[in-house]
């Protein structure tokens, strides 16, 4: 195996020289201007003001949606209104409990199985 090295390796020869590089080419003197190509100012300023458009809709559409599934705050107590005593108010956070669960336990029932 050793034997098949060494012929290989003589075949092997330094690089030839590199062809010598032209010298470079100087600067032309023109310069030409592309004005032909993009978009006139008339039509940015459309799809700007369409964008902004665009964006002000989707936001009114967020804002809206936001405000309908708020929770609705409790009113105002009348300053009028009699105040309810301890017991009242008791009895009353009782019969909002109680009416919760049922309306759990009703929706419990109804689930689609």
């Amino acid at each position: 195996m050793l034997a098949l090295v060494a012929p290989a390796r003589a075949q092997i020869g330094p690089l030839p020289p590199a062809a010598p590089q032209p010298p470079p080419a100087p600067p032309s003197q023109s310069v030409k201007t592309d004005n032909g190509g993009g978009l006139s100012s008339n039509v940015e300023l459309i799809i700007v003001v369409a964008a902004g458009l665009l964006i002000a809709g989707i936001a009114f559409v967020i804002v809206r949606d936001a405000r309908r599934s708020a929770p609705v705050p409790e009113r105002k107590r009348d300053p009028d209104a009699p105040k309810l005593s301890a017991r009242e108010r008791e009895r009353a956070q009782r019969q909002r409990r109680e009416k919760a669960k049922a309306a759990r336990r009703q929706r419990k029932r109804n689930r689609r199985r």
